[in-house]
């Protein structure tokens, strides 16, 4: 399991919003909003941690096998191989203060962070949870609504 540093970036550990601007001019808020409303189903990965690597991987795989099923839309954001060299770290503090978890993946379905490989295999197995979560319901302690509380 990958846990995020507080120390990959001095710019992402202060509250002073100027300091939270990614490579592309845009705030690491607006980023991620914009992310969670490109696509049904959004995982931020990583790819060169070894302690992870199990879990995004099998996120990969569930997100593929039931794609057809589901007809769901899905993306991977890796982390590691996002083109600033300080993107990555300030949008993984960002994901671990708002979201409270500290390894990835962070697996977000309609905008709800509904955690990670753990969650997602649980959903898969419950097909009736995951269609109310395509479906844009179900707003509980399992699937908080990310959009809304921080961004």
């Amino acid at each position: 399991m990958c846990f995020f540093s507080n120390s990959t970036s001095s710019a992402s550990t202060t509250n002073d919003n100027t300091k939270n601007i990614l490579s592309s001019g845009k705030d690491v808020p607006t980023y991620i909003q914009q992310q969670l409303t490109s696509t049904d189903i959004l995982v931020f990965s990583r790819t060169r941690c070894i302690h992870c690597m199990q879990n995004c991987i099998t996120v990969k795989k569930l997100l593929h096998k039931h794609k057809r099923k589901y007809n769901y839309s899905w993306k991977v954001l890796e982390l590691d191989e996002l083109q600033g060299t300080t993107d990555g770290p300030m949008i993984q503090n960002y994901l671990m203060k708002t979201t409270k978890k500290k390894m990835v993946p962070h697996v977000f379905i309609k905008g709800k962070f509904v955690g990670g490989s753990k969650r997602l295999q649980v959903l898969f197995s419950k097909p009736e949870e995951l269609e109310l979560l395509l479906l844009g319901g179900r707003d509980d302690d399992k699937a908080e609504g990310f959009v809304k509380q921080e961004l």
